[in-house]
């Protein structure tokens, strides 16, 4: 990834503001944080250091997933929080389908960011409202890969969650593998803010 150089107000050392992106503007996302490309298969990508003090209103996480060990789905954890805190709905539509399928994920320990466990790629974006005073609401955009161009893959067509917390700001964005299996190689996650 190619940076530009670019400062938050009150900070210091200036945050590296990603090409194209700017901090001039009340809605643009700074960059915060990203993890390095996983050199090997591992169960999470790590964890993100956020500011609390001043917070970012909004964050913008974004997850590039290569694929995984075996069939499973990714989750994040803020605050390491690993209560039964998270919930996430989604509608899915398989290739092919003409029924919309109603997956919802209630009283979790993550963040779960994808209706459809498998083994290819995943592309994650996460936007998160981020005050302190209510629930931490998400919308989750998912896309998934097969790896074959002769197969189309399920769409997740619409994904909302939350992090039932009303006393605090995240601090931290930690990215893991909901089951039993790792993340490959080349995955990581990057996190943004906004005001």
């Amino acid at each position: 990834m190619v940076l530009a150089m670019g400062t938050l107000a009150g900070t210091v050392p200036p945050f590296p503001v990603p090409y194209g992106l700017s901090n001039h503007g009340p809605w643009s996302p700074v960059y915060i944080a990203q993890t390095p490309p996983l050199a090997a298969a591992a169960a999470n990508l790590g964890t993100l250091t956020v500011p609390a003090s001043p917070a970012f209103n909004n964050l913008w996480i974004e997850l590039s997933i290569t694929g995984f060990s075996g069939s499973d789905s990714a989750g994040i954890r803020f605050n390491g929080d690993t209560g039964t805190n998270y919930v996430a709905r989604y509608i899915t539509a398989v290739a092919g389908g003409v029924v919309f399928a109603d997956a919802p994920f209630v009283s979790g320990t993550s963040l779960r960011v994808s209706a459809v466990a498998g083994t290819t790629g995943h592309h994650v974006l996460v936007r998160v409202q981020n005050q302190a005073a209510v629930s931490k609401q998400c919308l989750i955009q998912t896309h998934l890969t097969t790896g074959a161009a002769a197969t189309a893959p399920t769409a997740v067509i619409a994904g909302s969650g939350e992090w039932v917390n009303t006393t605090a700001v995240i601090a931290s964005v930690q990215a893991l593998v909901v089951g039993a299996n790792n993340f490959n190689a080349g995955s990581s996650i990057t996190v943004w803010g906004s005001n």
